[in-house]
């Protein structure tokens, strides 16, 4: 198996965890905080799929769906094109009001997108340079590692918090 592939199949197991720690959630739990400073599961799903989506756009060089399928005006039209959440302030967390089905389906809708891109990447590809949103330029290989860890730990705050929220889930 090469690492396309292996990757491939860590985002879809990923982004399955996701939709397992958002199941038993509604519009108004996404919005809770256990801590005043803390992130909203709403925000973490947001900012994962956003760091997600750009990475497909940097491998693919098409357009991120954020922008091409409308998801920016219905999720959070107070953020750029490029927003990922980085380095937000607990007010611009505060700030997201997405509902879960629009969340869902902007995850939906980059899945497909990171399928597609990764599904033509060959071992020569993985040493390729491409424009990062906040580095520059980075090698398709390190946005690989991005892909697999950081969207991993998003849904584990998720679940975390789901926990906290409604109590022992899926895992049960």
């Amino acid at each position: 198996m090469e690492a396309p592939e292996l990757t491939t199949k860590i985002f879809e197991r990923n982004t399955v965890r996701l939709e397992e720690a958002l199941d038993g959630l509604n519009d108004e739990d996404l919005l809770i905080r256990p801590e005043a400073h803390s992130n909203l599961a709403g925000w973490l799903a947001w900012h994962a799929t956003r760091t997600a989506d750009l990475i497909a756009e940097a491998i693919s060089g098409e357009t991120q769906a954020w922008l091409a399928g409308g998801w920016r005006e219905r999720i959070a039209p107070q953020f750029g094109d490029r927003d990922t959440g980085f380095g937000h302030t607990v007010e611009q967390v505060a700030s997201l009001r997405a509902g879960k089905d629009d969340l869902l389906g902007y995850l939906h809708a980059v899945r497909e997108r990171i399928g597609a891109c990764l599904a033509g990447l060959t071992p020569a590809d993985l040493d390729r340079e491409v424009p990062h949103y906040r580095e520059g330029r980075v090698t398709v290989a390190s946005l690989l590692v991005i892909l697999a860890t950081d969207f991993n730990q998003h849904a584990g705050q998720i679940a975390y918090l789901r926990g906290h929220l409604k109590g022992p889930g899926w895992r049960n």
